[in-house]
């Protein structure tokens, strides 16, 4: 998956008869890698006790589809994700993107305030989907 070879991945995925939190999480990097976002969000679906890592890379999958329906879909899970991540910087910072890159910054500055230990990344984050807003409502409006 990493080398590009999704057709490879996808065989020797779907060949394994038990397939672990590892493999599943090596599969959605992949498909967010190579621009395949929608299909790591479906395959997540399958996964019966997702942990925090992906958690993560499904908030990194949304953030590379960024729409409305997507942040819908990001607060939809929000709501019922596990109370380790409250307390996880990194999927924190993958949450602040997420809700940047669909174009909610105020959800996104509320998740950065309320982080008590903020990163560089989450600052990066929330600066990013900023600059992002701010070029699109300069040159669309």
């Amino acid at each position: 998956m990493q080398c590009g070879d999704i057709d490879q991945g996808e065989l020797i995925f779907n060949s394994l008869i038990e397939k672990n939190i590892g493999t599943y999480g090596a599969m959605m990097k992949g498909y967010i890698k190579h621009n395949q976002a929608q299909k790591a969000i479906d395959l997540f679906k399958e996964i019966k006790h997702p942990d925090d890592i992906i958690y993560t890379l499904l908030m990194k999958a949304y953030a590379h589809m960024a729409s409305k329906d997507q942040m819908n879909s990001i607060k939809r899970i929000v709501e019922t994700i596990p109370k380790s991540l409250h307390s996880n910087t990194y999927f924190h910072t993958s949450l602040i993107n997420a809700f940047a890159q669909c174009g909610d910054i105020e959800t996104a500055k509320t998740i950065f305030d309320s982080t008590t230990s903020k990163s560089i990344e989450s600052y990066g984050a929330l600066m990013k989907g900023r600059i992002i807003s701010l070029f699109f409502l300069n040159h669309f409006i």
